[in-house]
């Protein structure tokens, strides 16, 4: 039963989620770079859900420094932030070691690297479904929408 408006995004991260909750005590740093717990920061949390994951072998002659791995997982995530913070998504997945493809600012080399393998050019975030109760029918609505960005279609090129 929704009790309030719910908007879902769908976001194809490098790495495998080891919780569903995110949250804390964060504010993003002053280059925007990570994030930073401070004393009176304001509570920035959200919830995500697995729903598919796959493996991309890693290109050797391009392997990002550090990487021993011959792949890398893949998850496509459905995130619903309970909090509203200025780049929250994308700065939090990626301070949890579950950078989105795509994303330059936020993103580790490895992440990048897989964004070039498989040809990502833009974020692979989209806010892509809306639910809330009809304020006079009390029905739950639910609209929705399928994402453009050619990451969201991946695990059929991957798998």
């Amino acid at each position: 039963t929704i009790s309030r408006v719910a908007k879902i995004h769908t976001i194809v991260v490098t790495s495998t989620p080891t919780a569903e909750i995110l949250s804390a005590e964060e504010i993003p740093d002053s280059e925007k770079t990570g994030l930073i717990q401070e004393k009176g920061a304001r509570k920035a949390s959200l919830r995500y859900r697995v729903q598919n994951k796959w493996q991309h072998p890693l290109q050797d002659e391009k392997r990002a420094s550090g990487s021993v791995s011959e792949s890398v997982t893949v998850c496509l995530l459905d995130v619903e932030i309970d909090t509203g913070r200025f780049h929250q998504i994308r700065a939090q997945l990626s301070h949890a070691g579950l950078p989105i493809l795509g994303d330059i600012k936020y993103g580790t080399e490895l992440s990048k690297q897989v964004s070039r393998e498989l040809g990502v050019r833009n974020v692979a975030l989209c806010a892509n479904r809306l639910c809330f109760r009809h304020p006079v029918k009390n029905v739950e609505m639910t609209f929705e929408i399928t994402p453009e960005n050619p990451a969201f279609r991946l695990e059929e090129n991957i798998s």
